[in-house]
């Protein structure tokens, strides 16, 4: 006689393997970032914009704040900060005709060259995101839902605030990136 064989019982939940850029419903799936342009966390300092900082303490503490609350932030509330931009969260908004020259040129500044294809222009976008004081800019890619972090305004001078504008700017010389990598 055969042994009878025992059906063996799966307990883990299978998961699919492969996502989709936009779900049965039509609707996109959730916000992620693409750090593949590693010269983002880079500091500059030139007449009008410098993003170096005081010292490593100061970093570690901007890029907790970056990783732990703001990109989990606005991850989470994506869908309703891009349907009314500059209302959900004040600071998260695509970048304003006035301010788009600035951009770029600290991008070029920080990358060595703009990161944005022209001819992808319909579907990417320079984008500020930022609560609670530090601004991360990024280009937002619409079609793939995709943020790619370009630099990190720590004392908002694309923005400039008074609240966040009177240190002296010119004191700060530190760069992680010079400083670690």
């Amino acid at each position: 006689m055969a042994k009878k064989s025992k059906k063996v019982i799966n307990t883990n939940d299978s998961k699919a393997g492969v996502i989709n850029i936009k779900s049965p419903s039509g609707k996109s799936v959730k916000l992620s970032f693409d750090f593949s342009y590693p010269h983002w966390l880079s500091g500059i300092q030139n007449k009008g914009f410098t993003n170096k900082l005081k010292d490593s303490s100061e970093f570690a503490e901007s890029i907790i704040h970056i990783m732990y609350k703001l990109i989990p932030s606005i991850t989470n509330s994506w869908d309703l900060i891009k349907d009314r931009p500059g209302q959900i969260f004040k600071h998260c908004h695509a970048v304003s005709d006035d301010k788009i020259e600035l951009v770029k040129q600290i991008e070029i500044q920080i990358h060595g060259k703009s990161l944005l294809d022209p001819e992808a222009e319909q579907s990417i976008k320079y984008w500020q995101i930022g609560i609670e004081g530090i601004r991360v800019f990024v280009l937002y890619n619409h079609s793939a839902n995709i943020m790619f972090p370009i630099f990190i305004d720590y004392h908002h001078l694309v923005y400039p605030s008074i609240k966040h504008n009177q240190r002296d700017f010119d004191s700060l010389g530190f760069c992680p990136v010079f400083e670690y990598c």
